[in-house]
Order: structure tokens, then sequence, then C-alpha cells
């Protein structure tokens, strides 16, 4: 294995840059299951819908909060 510090500024920037990707994947990911629980809150009983709402808020903070803490912005919204 080669030492971190014979790795040249290209590697550094690709592993950057799989990060970011990784990171960006998972907000995305949690960006659908926040449109999922809107999507079955528009169909649900009150009282259900109040919980689906939470739980899409709490998704969605999730994602930005992913985002923030890594330098990406995600382009889904």
């Amino acid at each position: 294995m080669v030492p971190w510090y014979c790795v040249g500024v290209n590697e550094f920037a690709n592993i950057d840059c799989e990060a970011k990707l990784r990171i960006m994947g998972e907000s995305e990911t949690y960006r659908k299951f926040a449109e999922e629980c809107r999507r079955m809150a528009r169909n649900a009983l009150p009282h259900q819908k109040a919980i689906l709402l939470e739980m899409a808020e709490l998704w969605t903070n999730l994602a930005e909060k992913a985002e923030a803490e890594n330098g990406c912005a995600s382009n889904l919204h």
C-alpha cells in the first residue's frame, strides 16, 4: 500500500468525489422516503396523515443534514 503522503492530488480528488457521490446517493434515498410519506399522506386518515407528514419532514431533515455535513447539495430540491 502506498503511504498517504505519496498519493497524488488526483487520487485525493477522486476519493473526495466518491464520498460526495455516496452522500448524495444517501440524501437522494432519504428524499425519496420523504416523498413516499407525503404520497401516502394524501390518502391517509387524519391521524395517519399527521404522522406521515412528520416522518416526511424528518427524512427531509436527514437528507439536508447529510448534505450539509459533507459539503454536498442535492439537485433534487
